[in-house]
């Protein structure tokens, strides 16, 4: 993960990342939603009864090389190097980075030093994008291999279309979106408070969702009227979650969690009907801990990081997400399967892992119909009779 971070650490430095002003609006919600995610998945995933949890000493070193205009040219770890690679004509800007995973990126730009191309390389897949831009630096086209994207700006210079995706879309005075209006006809409408906090999102039939806060400005309540669900949270007087509840009124289920803390700020256990977390901390790390106790018998292989990677995109969806061997040995024979919610798609070929040792997997998948619905999307790990899942909601 560091290596991954400090790929990105150097493109930031070295480029300017052209914005989408949808992404604000779009950011804004998602902040909301996140609170709801949080609510579940604010512990990790943790598979082995007693999982023992050790750091090192803290002392890793990374030496980095700069060139004569303060440019990194090499950066190397105990165990693993970036080498970064510029041009020397007129853009003078970053063209090559490459790493010691097998992942190889190169950039290719306009006269306005703007990226018009990205290529990336991993593991001998190639993934590429292409972009152009108005007169106004906005982004007009995306061309990626997995999706194309053609965007229409209105007079707030806000994203008003997307070619075939979106036919149109109205904002508020906080540039918050009111309206979207999908190729399929399908609309999404956005109401808010008098202080434009999100109060409702409801798309005909197929998504209702009423938001309501605290004082603070937590989310307090989320009524899923498409799904018959509520969500509840609350939370301390430092604003940190304390308890999450989802009620489905549709089997009249309930699953509540309830979180501790100490002092300082350390989550002490959670506690569910399902599960109960215990966390135990040492003396040198504070706020690290050392071991996870969830009294369930062990498993040692780890479903994480599910990812909608492609959020742009609408039919043809694209995921990743880690398998991770948590044993103390050598994992022989992993497999995994993908439900997409309309079929199954499953690994050709198993794979070993050495102990501790995380794999990446991309699933791409085209949904039928002219619909667009809520979805959960399921990765499974299995090996030798164990097995751990991940899910996540997706609309397609």
């Amino acid at each position: 993960m560091e290596k991954q971070f400090m790929v990105k650490r150097a493109e930031k430095i070295e480029m300017k990342k052209e914005k989408i002003e949808e992404g604000r609006e779009e950011n804004r919600i998602v902040l909301i939603l996140v609170a709801v995610a949080l609510s579940l998945l604010i512990l990790p995933n943790i598979s082995a009864s007693i999982q023992n949890l050790s750091y090192d000493s803290g002392k890793n070193t990374i030496n980095t090389s700069y060139d004569s205009k303060n440019r990194i040219l090499n950066q190397t770890g105990d165990s693993d190097w970036n080498k970064y690679f510029y041009d020397v004509g007129m853009n003078d800007t970053i063209t090559n980075i490459s790493n010691d995973d097998n992942v190889a990126i190169k950039y290719e730009y306009d006269n306005k030093k703007r990226v018009i191309k990205e290529t990336k390389e991993i593991d001998g897949l190639i993934f590429e994008r292409k972009s152009s831009f108005d007169s106004f630096d906005r982004p007009v086209n995306l061309y990626g291999s997995m999706n194309t994207m053609n965007f229409t700006y209105g007079n707030n210079s806000l994203v008003s279309a997307i070619l075939n995706v979106i036919s149109s879309i109205f904002y508020n005075e906080q540039k918050q979106p009111l309206n979207k209006t999908y190729n399929n006809n399908l609309a999404t409408n956005f109401t808010y408070y008098v202080n434009f906090r999100l109060k409702e999102i409801k798309t005909g039939n197929k998504q209702g969702l009423f938001y309501s806060y605290d004082n603070a400005g937590n989310v307090k309540n989320i009524n899923d009227t498409a799904n018959l669900r509520v969500y509840s949270m609350s939370y301390d007087n430092l604003n940190r979650l304390i308890s999450a509840d989802i009620k489905n009124n549709a089997n009249s289920s309930d699953n509540p969690i309830n979180y501790n803390y100490n002092s300082i700020g350390n989550i002490l256990n959670s506690t569910s009907p399902s599960r109960n977390l215990t966390y135990y901390y040492g003396q040198t790390r504070v706020h690290a801990p050392i071991s996870i106790d969830d009294g369930a018998s062990s498993q040692l292989i780890d479903v994480y990081n599910l990812t909608h990677l492609n959020t742009q995109a609408v039919k043809r969806l694209t995921f990743g997400f880690f398998i991770q061997n948590l044993n103390s040995s050598t994992m022989n024979n992993i497999s995994w399967n993908f439900n997409t919610g309309q079929s199954n798609i499953t690994s050709v070929t198993n794979s070993t892992l050495i102990s501790n040792k995380s794999k990446y997997v991309i699933v791409e998948y085209e949904y039928q119909g002219t619909g667009i619905e809520n979805r959960t999307v399921i990765a499974t790990a299995s090996s030798n009779g164990i097995s751990d899942s991940e899910s996540i909601e997706v609309i397609a």
